[in-house]
């Protein structure tokens, strides 16, 4: 039973060895991984220029980002300015309403002092005359 148990075992750790060589995975530690393998062949100057790269790419997310809470201010601005120009262009077409119709009340006012004048100016002219002479 023990050469047995010795058998299954060592087939089994032969299989579990050529699985590792495959997946790259190592019993005896993270060091000897295919992942650290291939982290630690890199050079120094491709370390930089990924660093590089990774830090551009953050920076034009940054860039983005601004550019669109700018936008939103930019057009949040332009609602307002348009909201203040329609109230202006009211309030303007109600000062205009206003003065065409203070222009017909002057006009009716001169028209009506003319014919009182007309009208009463010689009785007037009379009653001073007569008050002169008392």
């Amino acid at each position: 039973l023990n050469a047995k148990q010795q058998d299954i075992t060592q087939r089994m750790m032969a299989v579990r060895d050529e699985l590792a060589k495959v997946t790259g995975y190592d019993r005896y530690g993270s060091e000897d991984s295919a992942t650290f393998k291939s982290a630690s062949s890199f050079t120094q100057e491709q370390g930089d220029i990924l660093n590089g790269r990774l830090t551009a790419i953050q920076m034009g997310v940054q860039v983005e980002n601004a550019l669109g809470r700018q936008i939103a201010a930019s057009l949040q601005s332009m609602e307002q300015a348009a909201s203040v120009s329609a109230s202006t262009n009211t309030a303007v077409m109600e000062i205009r309403n206003m003065m065409i119709y203070t222009n017909s009340y002057l006009e009716d006012i001169a028209n009506y002092s003319r014919k009182q004048y007309s009208e009463w100016g010689e009785k007037i002219d009379r009653i001073a005359n007569k008050m002169s002479t008392l």
